[in-house]
């Protein structure tokens, strides 16, 4: 027979959490929004190692450790210690390649992190092959409103060479999520796109005229979609499910 004694310890709180390395770089209510306490709740593990995954999930630090340090005997209270180490702000990538359809393909980005202290990030990106001509910006910006609320913004240009027309595209978007109570998101978005066709390879001038009309276009809409997702992990399921619904309206009303 074996018998356990367990001895019930002393009931711990979350304290003021105070950056030790970094803490210039990024705005304070960036660093309150990812923390998933609050001080004087009961402490929890979990929490913490959630925190940390936010604040990594920024993307713009290279390390984010989250120490608990020694509690108060009398009070419980345990101090928080947050040391950042910020990635770089400035990249730049390049890639090159070759295909027997596209032929040389060539891609370049410059991305820029963190500006103005608030988390976002900035990217602008290039890219060209035989069958394509792309450039865009975006701009995404984590904990827009709280830390419930992201919005990401990207707007750009694309031309395609296809066997028998050129197809000119310009594009922007302006999206806004938000995480909501029982597991539900939320998107809005603003969707913004003018196509036109160019060099047609059609002999009759009606016939250019009328496929032209035809697959050129301007639209603005609003895009709404909602999803309830309850699965434990995005990496190794276990359980749960994910299902959503979504519309989009293009009226007069949009421009």
């Amino acid at each position: 027979m074996i018998t356990f004694t367990v001895t019930p310890g002393q009931l711990c709180y979350f304290g003021d959490t105070t950056v030790t390395a970094g803490k210039k770089y990024v705005n304070e209510k960036i660093l309150a929004r990812a923390r998933t306490y609050l001080p004087n709740e009961r402490y929890d593990t979990l929490a913490v190692e959630k925190s940390q995954r936010n604040l990594y999930n920024l993307n713009i630090f290279s390390a984010a450790v989250l120490q608990p340090g020694a509690p108060d005997p009398l009070t419980g209270v345990v101090p928080m210690s947050l040391e950042l180490k910020p990635k770089k702000k400035k990249t730049i990538k390049i890639g090159v390649g070759y295909g027997d359809e596209d032929g040389l393909r060539l891609k370049a980005g410059w991305t820029y992190r963190n500006p103005r202290g608030w988390a976002g990030r900035l990217d602008v990106e290039v890219k060209r092959s035989d069958l394509l001509e792309k450039a865009s910006i975006g701009y995404n910006q984590p904990y827009f409103l709280d830390s419930r609320s992201a919005l990401q913004i990207e707007a750009g240009a694309l031309r395609e060479f296809l066997d028998s027309y050129e197809s000119r595209n310009l594009f922007g978007t302006a999206r806004y999520t938000r995480d909501m109570e029982r597991h539900l998101n939320l998107t809005a978005a603003y969707l913004l796109e003018y196509s036109d066709l160019q060099n047609l390879f059609l002999a009759d001038p009606i016939e250019q005229t009328a496929f032209r009309e035809d697959h050129s276009f301007f639209i603005s809409s609003m895009f709404f979609e909602l999803v309830k997702n309850t699965v434990d992990s995005d990496t190794d399921p276990r359980s749960g499910f994910s299902f959503g619904g979504n519309v989009e309206i293009a009226s007069s009303l949009f421009g």
